[in-house]
């Protein structure tokens, strides 16, 4: 039994699933943070090995060798950090809107909108030529990733207090999200504590959740995310030209299973600059597409054009009798 691995990293939290040459998934796990540019190489390595550890313990293979193992945005050492735990083969590094493309889309043009604790836009012609919009990070950049979205959410409940915005929610919630009293503890957590970015990126559900329930402020914090997510988007397809095509945007990451209050914002964005534009949310998690090329190469296919429909059945199907379809979700922490 060749045995394929998919990682996919990012600024909360690693994802990791272990599945067979026929698409079978025998074991997942999560770690934690692997941006390198706000958690240390150290950080990150240790995130990798806590996902794989967890995967391989699920699949009760503690002792197995990896074939291929394909990972997104897993750090500059999660392949040692992996074969520190097993030993893995073919281990390579692939761009973030490569699950996507993998896992949710067909071989026209299109553009991938990543919406985790950051942001960015990847778009790309029918000729391959490929553009990316955003992903400068914090404090360049990043409009419409959680942090971002957290932090407008946190200026908000700043306002509403103290007179200069509308009274709102997300004060509440601001203050439950990280365990204070008060908003003037705020300074504290982030001046002199220096709150981590991937604990001021978990506010979003709590920002949602008002959102949903009808406070006014909230729902404007999502949709001015909505729109820098497709204001992204539309200057990508403006950059290569793709305004009249039927193009595809899949929207990835944990904002995208936010649901219309960002995503309506989003498309009208998107459609500003490619009226005929089919937006969607990602029906797969990238570490689904992670394992979907991974698993692709074991069977002799490297690229993105080896993962078939049949291919992605096979995977849902197991993924499903484990109970882990839309697996891991925004709303998980390492531990899951």
């Amino acid at each position: 039994m060749r045995l394929a691995l998919g990682l996919d990293g990012g600024g909360t939290k690693a994802a990791c699933l272990l599945a067979d040459e026929r698409g079978r998934v025998l074991g997942y796990g999560l770690g934690g943070p692997t941006n390198v540019n706000f958690v240390a190489r150290r950080t990150a390595a240790a995130s990798v090995r806590q996902a794989v550890r967890k995967a391989l313990a699920r699949a009760d293979l503690p002792r197995v060798e990896i074939a291929v193992a394909r990972a997104s945005h897993a750090g500059p050492d999660w392949a040692a950090a992996a074969r520190s735990v097993a030993p893995v083969g073919d281990a390579r590094e692939i761009g973030e809107h490569d699950p996507v493309r993998a896992a949710c889309m067909g071989d026209g043009p299109g553009v991938v909108i990543i919406a985790g604790t950051g942001a960015t836009a990847i778009g790309w012609d029918r000729r391959g030529r490929q553009i990316g919009v955003g992903g400068w990070g914090s404090p360049l950049g990043d409009e419409g990733g959680a942090y971002e979205t957290a932090l407008h959410a946190i200026r908000a409940a700043i306002h509403g207090e103290d007179g200069r915005g509308e009274p709102t929610a997300l004060g509440r919630a601001v203050c439950e999200h990280f365990k204070i009293a008060r908003l003037g503890e705020l300074p504290r957590l982030f001046y002199r504590e220096r709150v981590p970015r991937h604990v001021v990126s978990g506010l979003c559900p709590r920002v949602v959740e008002a959102a949903q329930e009808g406070d006014a402020v909230a729902r404007k914090v999502l949709a001015g995310s909505g729109q820098a997510l497709g204001l992204a988007a539309g200057a990508a397809i403006r950059r290569l030209r793709l305004g009249r095509s039927r193009v595809e945007v899949v929207v990835a990451g944990g904002l995208s299973r936010v649901g219309p209050l960002l995503m309506g914002p989003l498309r009208r964005e998107v459609r500003r600059a490619a009226p005929r534009a089919e937006v969607k949310a990602a029906s797969r998690e990238p570490v689904v597409g992670c394992l979907l090329l991974a698993v692709s190469c074991v069977a002799g296919r490297s690229t993105a054009a080896g993962v078939d429909e049949r291919l992605r059945a096979a995977v849902d199907a197991s993924m499903e009798a484990l109970g882990l379809l839309g697996w891991p979700g925004p709303e998980r922490k390492p531990d899951g």
